[in-house]
C-alpha cells in the first residue's frame, strides 16, 4: 500500500522555521546598523551646518564692525584679547546698531536670536592689530554628541575687519 499522507512532518516545519529566524536575524542586524549609521551621519551634518551658519554670521558681523568690545576683558592695544563666550559676551558695533554675541546653555545667540547649538565653546580673539584694521579668530567647538563614536567637532576661521577699532 501507498502512504497517502501529503504534508510536512513536524521536524521539517521546525527546520524551516529555524532557517527563517536566522535569516531574519541577519537582515534585522544589518538594517539596524544602517539606521544607526544614517542617524549619526545626519546628526553630524546638521551640527556642521549649524557651525557653518554661525561662523558665517559672526564673520559678517566682524567684517562690518566699526568697533568690537570684549566685555570683561582689557581692551588695550598691546595685548591680544580672547573671550570665551560662555563667560563673557562680545559687543559688536555696526553702522546701524550694537549687537551682543553670547553663549547660553550651549546655544549661541546674537541679540537673543539663536544661531545654533550644541556648542561647548565659542571664542573670539583679536590675533593682530593693524593701522588699517584688525584680524580676528573665531573658534567654535561642539559638545560630544550623544551617539556612538561621534566626537566633538571644531571649526576655526580668521576674519579681517578693516574698520574695527579696539
Amino acid at each position: 500500500m501507498m502512504n497517502k499522507n501529503k504534508g510536512f512532518t513536524l521536524v521539517e516545519l521546525l527546520v524551516v522555521l529555524a532557517v527563517i529566524i536566522v535569516v531574519i536575524a541577519m537582515i534585522n542586524d544589518d538594517i539596524l546598523q544602517t539606521l544607526r549609521y544614517w542617524v549619526n551621519v545626519n546628526t553630524i551634518a546638521e551640527v556642521e551646518q549649524n557651525m557653518r551658519y554661525s561662523m558665517e554670521n559672526i564673520s559678517d558681523l566682524i567684517k562690518n564692525a566699526e568697533q568690537i568690545s570684549f566685555n570683561g576683558v582689557d581692551g588695550r592695544e598691546d595685548i591680544i584679547n580672547r573671550v570665551v563666550l560662555d563667560q563673557d559676551s562680545v559687543f559688536i558695533l555696526n553702522e546701524a546698531e550694537e549687537v551682543e554675541l553670547y553663549l547660553s546653555n550651549n546655544e549661541l545667540f546674537v541679540n537673543d536670536n539663536s544661531l545654533g547649538e550644541p556648542f561647548d565653546e565659542v571664542s573670539l580673539r583679536r590675533v593682530n592689530l593693524y593701522t588699517f584694521g584688525s584680524l580676528y579668530e573665531i573658534f567654535i567647538e561642539t559638545s560630544e554628541l550623544d551617539f556612538e563614536k561621534v566626537p566633538s567637532l571644531t571649526m576655526r576661521k580668521y576674519v579681517f575687519a578693516p574698520n574695527a577699532k579696539p
